[in-house]
């Protein structure tokens, strides 16, 4: 049996860490996270076209745009198994805590308290309300497509800012990335966002890398590096942020 193209592997390695398709399969000896930062853009462009899809879907069906909007922020969650949403919540919960290790602690507790419902809360009712926004005005899907592509783009730059707080973990394995990772990804934002919205991508850009940069920073402050939690929590601020933006400026 011809073995795939490397690529094609990592490819699907972004696929099945950033996805809950359980049809796709991998060996383990093929499986390279640390190699795959690449595609993870590319993950966002294909959630992004299923959404799209979904959308013209629930428009053909004469959906009203506010029920359009929950049932995309849903279907969103149910094909990623809200990964990000609970990094998110376990980040927020972790800064009630007073010491780098109490706040690590925090981080794999599964139960979800305060702070960490209230970060859902808000996100979930700024990501509905943007989508709504977009569906109003009849320009939804290349917004959706891009902030899902920024959001995972942005994934890639916290290991370029950041190291891991913890000796073991998803993000043990995300160390010494190769800056070529970075360019790679970032280059098909940059190429499908021209294409798309021209040189309105630019600013949802910069902004990705800013908040990415702060919560790197933050970070290294509370608990000494970043973790699989934080990047799942860069991931839901900038795609928030991203959404925002396009509802903003489109």
């Amino acid at each position: 049996m011809v073995k795939l193209n490397p690529y094609v592997n990592q490819l699907k390695t972004a696929l099945i860490t950033l996805t809950r398709f359980s049809w796709l399969k991998l060996d383990d000896q093929d499986y390279d996270l640390k190699q795959s930062l690449w595609a993870f853009p590319l993950v966002g462009l294909l959630l992004g076209l299923v959404l799209s899809i979904c959308g013209l879907l629930l428009q053909f069906a004469n959906i009203p745009s506010l029920i359009g909007a929950v049932l995309l922020v849903i279907i969103l969650c149910l094909i990623t198994g809200a990964l990000h949403e609970d990094g998110l919540a376990d980040c927020a919960d972790a800064l009630g805590a007073n010491t780098p290790e109490q706040r690590l602690k925090i981080m794999r507790d599964s139960q979800v308290g305060t702070y960490g419902s209230l970060a859902l809360a808000f996100a979930t009712f700024l990501k509905i309300t943007a989508i709504y926004t977009l569906w109003q005005v009849d320009n939804l899907f290349y917004p959706l497509i891009l902030s899902l592509m920024i959001s995972r783009g942005a994934m890639v730059l916290l290991p370029l800012y950041s190291q891991p707080a913890r000796k073991d973990g998803l993000a043990t394995s995300l160390t010494n990335i190769k800056p070529i990772q970075w360019v790679v990804g970032q280059s098909s934002i940059v190429i499908i966002g021209l294409v798309a919205v021209g040189q309105q991508i630019i600013f949802p850009m910069i902004c990705a890398a800013l908040i990415t940069y702060l919560v790197a920073k933050y970070c290294i402050k509370k608990i000494g590096g970043f973790t699989g939690d934080v990047l799942g929590a860069v991931e839901q601020l900038v795609q928030i942020m991203a959404l925002l933006i396009f509802s903003s400026l489109l």
